[in-house]
């Protein structure tokens, strides 16, 4: 277990709950609490989100043997597994991907995902295996208890690994005797996979990096390309990780800049210009979330020089979008060019005089877009510099 890994316990079999979280290099915790059923209420209105990751089914059913040898060694009987409990526990598995807890993405507690659970350990970390699962539980009085209690008969158990990399343990333990002793026994990774929520366990963000995106970067939105929006929810108990919401409710500010796929999250951009993108996890979430994108305009097209006395007039084709041009200089076509005038968006051509009779300069148009709080430009250049030799 590193830095990075979690655990906690809980049990109420004598009415009481524990809570016990470790983390390496801190400090064992443990916290208890009289259960008197009152918090099983959800608070807030709730909905399914929709995350992606892998279900490692086949890789939790061998913490049965891990739990069993535990067990023998301390003279306990063995624990059964229980086909109920293992579906109860891929369901607190993808639940505490989203809220790291023994308090559910709803705000129902632990228990209610099972009338046969009786007590429940949890592990986070990343990459983490069912040895290291096993040996973090071993290693904590609070879940070691659970695993040896001589009053549980049943049990299952269920990984789920986000697409960040970490991987959400959970077992469950039961009292009762076993129904099906049949495990799903496989690993499978669902790019859609539903589980309950409120708004009041999300860590979504409103700012810049929570509406991820994906294929390009800020440097490369340019007219006519597209991309992927994408929701993070980072986790309010686990900060290290964060779980891809593989659904979502995205909009778009001006449509004459950009369309977008309100399902898919697909954006087009249609013309250079600033917009805002927006995205929720569920029509029904109260969580928005938005940033802000600039689409560059495109390359500076059919730039035409025609020297004159002391002067080079230019001219270029009409980009839509754009708030202005700006046309750079230089004496060699691979050196360093300095910015000799700004042009407005209505206007294509600009004439430079006052140059040395017989010299030859090259030159090169860029449009531009600007952020309203900046005057940081996103431009696109023409395709490459052209000479004129000055009259």
């Amino acid at each position: 277990m590193n830095h990075r890994d979690k655990m906690q316990s809980k049990h109420h079999n004598k009415i009481l709950t524990t809570l016990a979280i470790a983390v390496l290099m801190t400090a064992m915790l443990s916290v208890g609490a009289l259960w008197n059923g009152v918090q099983d209420a959800c608070a807030a209105t709730t909905y399914t989100g929709y995350v992606a990751g892998t279900q490692k089914q086949a890789t939790a059913y061998e913490l049965l043997q891990k739990v069993n040898t535990a067990r023998n060694n301390a003279s306990v009987a063995n624990l059964k597994w229980d086909s109920t409990l293992e579906l109860a526990a891929m369901t607190r598995a993808k639940e505490i991907a989203i809220y790291f807890d023994h308090i559910r993405p709803t705000g129902a507690l632990w228990y209610t995902v099972c009338s046969k659970v009786n007590a429940e350990n949890l592990y986070v970390g990343y990459l983490a295996t069912s040895a290291a699962a096993n040996s973090g539980w071993m290693d904590s009085d609070g879940h070691r208890a659970n695993r040896l209690n001589s009053a549980y008969r049943s049990y299952g158990a269920a990984a789920f690994q986000s697409r960040d990399g970490f991987v959400y343990w959970v077992e469950l333990f039961g009292r009762t005797t076993s129904a099906d002793t049949t495990s799903v026994g496989t690993n499978s990774y669902k790019s859609q996979t539903p589980v309950k929520m409120s708004d009041g366990y999300l860590g979504l963000k409103s700012t810049m990096t929570t509406l991820d995106r994906k294929t390009v970067a800020d440097t490369n939105l340019r007219v006519g390309q597209d991309f992927y929006l994408t929701i993070r929810n980072w986790n309010k108990k686990f900060t290290y990780s964060n779980t891809m919401f593989s659904a979502g409710t995205f909009g778009i500010g001006s449509t004459a800049v950009a369309s977008v796929d309100a399902k898919t999250g697909k954006v087009h951009c249609n013309r250079a210009g600033v917009t805002k993108v927006t995205g929720k996890v569920s029509s029904l979430s109260g969580l928005a979330l938005s940033r802000t994108i600039v689409v560059r305009p495109q390359a500076v097209s059919g730039l035409v020089l025609t020297p004159q006395s002391k002067g080079v007039t230019m001219k270029w084709n009409s980009i839509a979008g754009v708030q202005g041009y700006e046309v750079f200089r230089c004496t060699t076509a691979t050196g360093t060019f300095t910015k000799v005038a700004t042009v407005a968006a209505g206007t294509t051509k600009y004439t430079n005089v006052g140059l040395a009779t017989g010299s030859t300069y090259y030159y090169k148009v860029r449009g531009y877009v600007m952020k309203s709080t900046s005057t940081t430009r996103y431009p696109g250049y023409c395709c490459k510099p052209l000479a004129a030799k000055v009259l």
